[in-house]
């Protein structure tokens, strides 16, 4: 089962009764301690006796704010009061742990923050994280720190909250202020996080084809919307469709499905609804990277070369170069197996003028008719040309290698760029028709 962690550093000042609101809900009465309002926020019934609320202190914020009595010039009752108590009142069902960390004055202290935090996470932990007191170098470190235990731990941020208490003025002068007027707002920044996991899912599109992580950060985003509205929410529905017509484009390339390449899809849709406004570049960038695929359309499949050249897809390029410059020839008849075989046959004996027609399951006047198509295009003997030195590759590529001269690995993706170049060249010369 998954379990809830709720993170917070506990600091060393005599902080000041306030209240403190977040989205609109206010506590229902004024606290000293940031903790006591969020975990009021946060904690709700889905909490249970295996999740934990880890606060952690120094020696001094232990001395100051854990125990009672630790403010040595508190003036009321509840300047009393440490952060221990409050919390225990609660009778909370998650089992509350204080955690000792060092002050985080040098950087082998900084380390062993570092790793007394991440040794308190466990597998698959859902984090809420409380930055409010987290002084020094912990803002900056703990991003580093998640995704560090999101990989090695599988964890997940949930939430980031700041307690804004700065927002009413100076403890000094906040103290004179009627209590009722003491609100502070808590401010959400979870969406900092969403936006560095969709930096680094769009990374993993661009750079190696996989848009997985895109579908699934989507569907996260959209799923309680579709819940709420029984999936009549259009916007989200748009939204959901356009990543996982992304995301089959993306399958679709990565295992050589040229029907479906060439079917392509008209929509991708505008993938920048609904979601936080500093991913708009990122997910221009993503758009610009599918835009050139069109419906109903063979030239799809040299599009999928260059997709393949960007991303290192060494293998699944060549064999959609090649595939592709079969469909040019049967622009009517793409997917017929019997007539790719015989185009293919034909190309790969060119060069040697010795195409045997005699084994190809296809009546007479259909080879005829293949044949004359074929002749006629000024552009076939380039393009058989290619046509056989991929033929030559992919055989060195299925067969790993083992046979007389074997290409070496840093060849394939410069060879690729050489063949789909050329091959741009002849078709944008070519009066081959789609």
């Amino acid at each position: 089962m998954v379990r809830k962690v709720f993170i917070s550093f506990l600091g060393t000042n005599n902080y000041v009764e306030t209240y403190y609101e977040l989205e609109g809900k206010k506590t229902p009465h004024s606290v000293r301690f940031v903790q006591e309002a969020l975990i009021g926020f946060i904690i709700d019934n889905s909490w249970t006796i295996d999740d934990r609320i880890f606060i952690f202190y120094t020696k001094e914020s232990k001395d100051k704010n854990w125990e009672d009595n630790g403010q040595k010039q508190a003036t009321s009752e509840i300047e009393k009061e440490g952060l221990k108590g409050r919390l225990e009142s609660k009778n909370l069902l998650p089992k509350i742990e204080p955690v000792f960390i060092p002050e985080g004055f040098s950087e082998d202290e900084i380390w062993q923050i570092f790793n007394t935090i991440y040794r308190k996470l466990e597998q698959g932990d859902e984090i809420y994280f409380d930055v409010t007191h987290a002084f020094r170098s912990i803002p900056m470190f703990s991003t580093v720190l998640f995704n560090y235990a999101s990989f090695l731990k599988n964890t997940k941020i949930k939430s980031i909250h700041y307690g804004a208490f700065e927002k009413l003025g100076f403890a000094s002068e906040v103290k004179k202020m009627p209590l009722e007027n003491r609100v502070a707002p808590v401010l959400n920044l979870t969406n900092l996080v969403k936006l560095q996991n969709w930096t680094s899912a769009a990374n993993e599109f661009i750079n190696f084809g996989s848009a997985k992580r895109l579908q699934e950060m989507t569907m996260d985003e959209i799923k309680p919307i579709l819940i709420k509205t029984k999936g009549r929410d259009e916007m989200s529905s748009q939204l959901k469709n356009s990543l996982g017509n992304i995301n089959n484009l993306a399958a679709n390339i990565k295992t050589n499905r040229g029907i479906e390449i060439i079917g392509g899809s008209s929509n991708f849709g505008n993938i920048k609804q609904q979601l936080i406004a500093p991913l708009t570049p990122i997910l221009d960038i993503i758009e610009n990277d599918v835009q050139d695929f069109k419906q109903n359309d063979v030239q799809n499949m040299f599009v999928s070369v260059k997709w393949c050249i960007d991303k290192n897809l060494v293998q699944e390029g060549f064999t959609l170069l090649q595939e592709g410059i079969i469909a040019l020839f049967l622009p009517n008849d793409y997917a017929a197996e019997n007539k790719r075989n015989f185009v293919s046959g034909y190309l790969s004996r060119y060069k040697n003028n010795d195409f045997d027609d005699s084994k190809y399951d296809l009546s007479d006047d259909e080879k005829e008719t293949l044949k004359k198509d074929l002749k006629s295009n000024c552009k076939l003997p380039e393009l058989a040309n290619i046509f056989s030195q991929i033929s030559d590759i992919r055989n060195d590529i299925n067969h790993a290698g083992f046979r007389q001269n074997p290409m070496s690995a840093t060849k394939f993706s410069e060879k690729l760029i050489e063949l789909h170049k050329e091959t741009e060249i002849i078709l944008n010369h070519s009066n081959i028709t789609v």
